[in-house]
């Protein structure tokens, strides 16, 4: 059952607040409001590693093109 939730949670409806908890529910084929919690608890969390994940690449991609400008200044200068 987690690991469905893990999926459904991927799927932008369980985020959508401009319609009712009821039709999330129905779209999602679940009937327990619970459950919709859950799924927006593993969106909620998938959503701050992507983002996480994203900062990191960014990071990394900042370093290596700063890396890349030393060493060919190094170059010209030599």
């Amino acid at each position: 059952k987690s690991k469905l939730y893990f999926q459904m949670g991927r799927c932008r409806i369980a985020s959508t607040s401009s319609i009712s908890e009821d039709q999330q529910m129905n779209i999602l084929h679940i009937r327990n409001p619970s459950d919709l919690m859950m799924i927006r608890f593993w969106q909620k969390g998938l959503s701050n590693s992507y983002q996480a994940q994203i900062r990191i690449l960014i990071q990394d991609d900042n370093q290596q093109q700063h890396k890349t400008q030393e060493n060919n200044n190094k170059i010209n200068h030599t």
